[in-house]
């Protein structure tokens, strides 16, 4: 199992390596992950009490399904934010995390929202 400082510390690591992007600080032990001020992802530790490390992000269509499907010990679909894009979550306190798919799946968020706020900003 992945230690919360190792966790936090890896999320921060990849997000940081994306241009533009940013692990804020939000709530204590949360973070915010942005592009360019537009939030595509959440890293929470102990969210509303659960004792849980995890990452809601947003997905492209299908993506948080297929993933729960293939390890529903990792992987599930966020309940409160489903509606709003953020398709998949990530849990990080449970053993055997691929490391190279969890920074694939950021990178999936991260685009999804780069690419409005650079439409946006046209």
């Amino acid at each position: 199992m992945e230690n919360p400082i190792d966790a936090r510390m890896r999320v921060i690591n990849i997000v940081e390596s994306f241009p533009d992007a940013a692990a804020v600080p939000v709530a204590g032990l949360h973070l915010s992950l942005e592009v360019r001020g537009k939030r595509f992802g959440w890293f929470m530790e102990n969210h509303h009490g659960n004792e849980r490390i995890e990452i809601n992000c947003k997905s492209f269509p299908g993506v948080g399904e297929a993933m729960v499907k293939a390890n529903d010990v990792v992987y599930y679909i966020p309940k409160m934010a489903r509606n709003r894009g953020w398709g998949v979550g990530i849990w990080l306190d449970v053993p055997g995390i691929d490391w190279i798919e969890v920074q694939n799946l950021l990178h999936d968020a991260y685009l999804i929202m780069s690419t409005k706020t650079k439409i946006r900003s046209k």
